[in-house]
């Protein structure tokens, strides 16, 4: 509209156009988009329309931009007076939730979209409708790309053109002296603090604080308590952020680095800005920090992402004894945190470098002692990627010459680690006698090192030990206490040790639990291992509580991760490999039970695995007899094999059960006094153990035996 410098004209204008727009006398809709963008003259023809005739049928829609009015705006001033007259209604629209970006992104490309897809989509737009329809039309396929988190830009994707010149746009409109500081706000990350931005701005309070209230007017940032701040939309710091020069990029990173030093802020924060301000030395430090750290959270995935940054900044730096150092340190943690995620080969390849490297370092006295330090670590991580793959010869030699550099040198954490790490090898072979004295001579130093990751464990691999030696429910108690201690809900790992712990008890039911929570948890971190640790653990219990076509889904899952990691032999397959035979002979596949029985007691006798011979035995021993005729002497004999090796490994409870079935099978046979011989062998067993639940169970089925007995003679 023409300015009007006579009111006179002015008046007779507004009238004119409120009776050709009254003039119909009819219901009336009138819908103004972008109120924001009218101009003074027309806002204030508005408002003398909605006075002109108070009875008629009229109602007037509009849209605006909350964050395009500042004071000064005269929409501003008409809305403020509307509000006092009560003629406005206001519906503020927040963005669209995960089902409405779905179904608004199906309707733009007319198909429906897969759920993966729709939750990226989700994730990367937040719901802002105009940034969801601008991501499809680019391709919703691209929205998923994301920069190596070495290049210190957290959360940048491609933007659509259209979004990124509508915030360009909105970003333009602020004072120089502002863009300073949503600048440095950028930098900084999607959440800030003010203690931090004045630290690393040379801006006064005064100014940083006029900039923030505009931007908080504006909404491009939001109040997140008393000096925390964060963009309303990710999408807007990062046109900030990109906007930037390279030089101007590292400087600003620089003095965020400065300031959060300063402020003692966290490993990561300092490793990923010393990183992007090219402060190879200090970000290399910072990085494998954050990675231990992230160990012993149990944080695998963070951690080894950690530890290949560090090994980025090295080579930026000039090769020298001291960097030499870095890499013997930090290689060994990359090649397995965590363990599933590329090849063996490559890992033992980069091993053999670290050796070498190891090799190069001068002859001293005090550096000999380093090349010993050194080779343990290596020999450790090597061992990890052996028993992490099921080599467990190749494993207990590496961390029995682990345990042999660390005694020379008298380093009582290694010599925990390594005395830990072979107490794992032999409780999964079995060997549970074998494995306490180990486990519980490492617990102590391993607290006074605070080395949780290693701490915890082996408290949960001593829980297994006393589960199975007839300790059980202190073995869960003392497990679930450390836990709950250490607050480890985040890892999967540690539900494994609970739910074969429970296996082992005969508690079932809570085993379910526990293998749920390991698909669970696995799951939201992406640990493919564990995810197939879980499977296997929860097909075993399914098919133990008969639910047969459950067990079997769960072990097809189990074999497809086993295919997803493309190893073929993986962390505990021999006890997996009589697992399955076990849940054929439950199922009823007597002859599938059979061969594959006979082919897991061949695993686990090349692999020395007591355990798993033990199971695989007596599924042998349980086989033979549902055959017509019963094959009573050879089953009798594989049940004599099974309680050979289950006693061998100390596995009193497993002894017993074996007891109780072979107990069965005489009975069957019609032998009642070895029967009953045998059931006295497992409630013994079970009472010794604090089973009173079984015991009572064993005694019941003793009771009804003698009473056989007796009427029979």
């Amino acid at each position: 509209m023409l300015p009007l410098i006579e009111s006179w004209q002015r008046q007779h204008l507004f009238e004119a156009l409120a009776q050709a727009v009254l003039g119909a006398g009819q219901p009336l809709l009138l819908l103004l988009d972008d109120l924001q963008w009218c101009d003074r003259e027309t806002l204030e023809w508005l408002h003398y329309l909605l006075r002109y005739d108070v009875q008629a049928q009229m109602l007037i829609v509009g849209t605006l931009r909350p964050e395009e009015i500042t004071g000064e705006h005269p929409l501003a001033l008409l809305l403020a007076t509307l509000r006092s007259s009560r003629q406005a209604t206001e519906m503020p629209i927040g963005p669209l939730n995960a089902i409405d970006t779905a179904s608004l992104a199906s309707q733009v490309t007319r198909r429906q979209l897969a759920p993966d897809l729709a939750t990226d989509l989700y994730k990367e737009t937040e719901g802002n409708p105009l940034f969801i329809v601008e991501t499809v039309r680019m391709g919703v396929g691209e929205i998923t790309g994301k920069e190596h988190l070495s290049k210190a830009e957290p959360h940048r994707s491609k933007l659509p053109p259209t979004v990124q010149a509508v915030i360009a746009a909105r970003l333009e409109q602020l004072s120089p002296q502002v863009r300073d500081v949503v600048n440095l706000a950028a930098t900084i990350g999607r959440a800030f603090t003010f203690s931090v931005l004045a630290r690393a701005s040379s801006a006064d309070e005064d100014t940083l604080i006029r900039g923030l209230d505009e931007l908080w007017q504006r909404r491009i940032i939001r109040e997140q308590g008393v000096d925390a701040y964060d963009f309303s939309h990710d999408k807007l710091r990062e046109v900030a952020y990109t906007s930037l020069s390279t030089a101007r990029r590292r400087l600003l990173h620089r003095r965020i680095f400065e300031a959060l030093h300063v402020l003692d802020a966290p490993a990561a924060l300092l490793a990923q800005h010393a990183l992007a301000a090219g402060l190879f030395a200090s970000a290399f430090r910072f990085s494998v920090a954050a990675g231990d750290e992230a160990r012993r959270l149990f944080a695998r995935r963070e951690a080894r992402t950690h530890y290949i940054n560090a090994l980025d900044c090295l080579s930026h730096l000039h090769i020298t004894t001291q960097n030499r150092s870095g890499h013997t340190h930090t290689i060994p943690k990359t090649v397995n945190t965590p363990p599933s995620v590329e090849a063996p080969e490559r890992h033992l390849v980069q091993l053999s470098e670290v050796e070498a490297l190891v090799n190069t370092l001068s002859n001293k006295e005090e550096a000999d002692n380093e090349r010993r330090l050194s080779l343990a670590r290596v020999h450790y991580w090597m061992g990890r990627m052996h028993y992490y793959h099921n080599d467990r010869q190749e494993a207990l030699r590496c961390f029995r010459s682990m345990l042999a550099e660390a005694q020379e040198v008298g380093d009582e954490e290694l010599i925990a680690i390594s005395s830990s790490m072979i107490g794992h090898i032999l409780v999964f072979q079995g060997y549970f006698d074998q494995a306490r004295p180990l486990l519980v001579q490492a617990i102590a130093a391993l607290e006074r090192a605070a080395n949780w990751t290693e701490y915890i464990d082996t408290i949960c691999y001593l829980g297994i030990v006393r589960a199975g030696c007839g300790e059980y429910k202190v073995g869960v108690e003392a497990v679930q206490h450390a836990l709950e201690t250490h607050h480890l809900t985040a890892d999967a790992f540690c539900y494994c040790y609970l739910a074969v712990m429970h296996i082992l008890g005969g508690e079932m039911q809570r085993a379910l639990e526990e293998c749920r929570a390991i698909v669970s948890v696995g799951g939201q971190s992406d640990d493919r291992l564990a995810i197939y640790v879980g499977h296997g653990l929860r097909a075993w219990v399914e098919s133990r509580l008969g639910h047969h076509e459950e067990a079997l889904a769960h072990m097809v899952r189990q074999q497809a991760i086993a295919e997803s990691l493309g190893e073929e032999q993986l962390l505990i397959e021999d006890l997996f490999a009589a697992i399955k035979a076990e849940m054929a002979l439950h199922a009823g596949r007597i002859e599938e039970a059979l061969a594959l029985a006979e082919e897991a007691v061949a695993y686990a006798q090349a692999v020395d695995s007591k355990f798993a011979e033990g199971l695989a035995q007596r599924v042998q021993g349980l086989a033979l007899v549902a055959f017509n005729p019963p094959r009573w002497e050879a089953a009798e004999a594989h049940m004599a094999a099974s309680l050979q090796a289950f006693a061998a490994g100390t596995i009193l409870l497993e002894v017993a059960r074996t007891h109780q079935e072979w107990a069965l099978l005489c009975r069957d046979h019609g032998n009642l006094t070895q029967a009953l011989f045998h059931l006295e062998q497992a409630a013994a067993t079970f009472e010794a153990c604090g089973l009173l639940e079984e015991r009572e169970r064993t005694c019941n089925v003793i009771a009804g035996l003698e009473q056989l007995a007796r009427s029979a003679d």
